[in-house]
């Protein structure tokens, strides 16, 4: 799924609607810039309540297909983000925190999951976008073998 976000919140694709890395690429490419405004909290609440949704194509869980998003910010955000991001947290989402340019740290670290030396990455600026995404990349990979490695069948009342 890829909700984005200033001041208010749009979904440009949910979780089922593509099949293939060439169609999300290609829908990616076709994003129009919202404008001004930086209202994270609004954008992890949308993630929350909407996105991870079975009606957006998320995942049984018992097939344990990890709830994965990422969250980019290269400012301050205009609304707090700490109570969405602890409830998607809470709820097994695991978060990544990428910050660019102004992007405030506090908020970053808010928003990450926790060990936060492997969920959060900063960059000065957007050409930087390559490197943390080789490092993101690397991370998720190792997310999901571990949790393939280190789990249990899940209880009859959790499937």
């Amino acid at each position: 799924a890829l909700p984005i976000y200033s001041t208010k919140v749009r979904t440009e694709f949910t979780l089922g609607q593509y099949s293939s890395a060439e169609e999300v690429n290609q829908a990616v490419s076709q994003i129009k810039y919202m404008g001004k405004g930086s209202m994270t909290g609004l954008a992890l609440k949308h993630m929350f309540q909407k996105s991870f949704t079975a009606a957006e194509g998320a995942r049984a869980t018992s097939l344990r297909v990890p709830k994965v998003a990422i969250v980019f910010t290269d400012g301050r955000a205009q609304d707090d983000v700490a109570n969405w991001a602890d409830k998607a947290k809470q709820s097994g989402i695991i978060i990544y925190a990428i910050g660019v340019a102004k992007a405030i740290e506090e908020e970053l670290r808010e928003i990450a999951s926790v060990p936060q030396d492997r969920h959060l990455f900063y960059a000065e600026e957007f050409s930087s976008m390559g490197e943390i995404t080789e490092k993101l990349k690397s991370s998720i990979c190792e997310g999901w073998t571990q949790r393939q490695q280190n789990t249990e069948p899940l209880p009859p009342d959790r499937k």
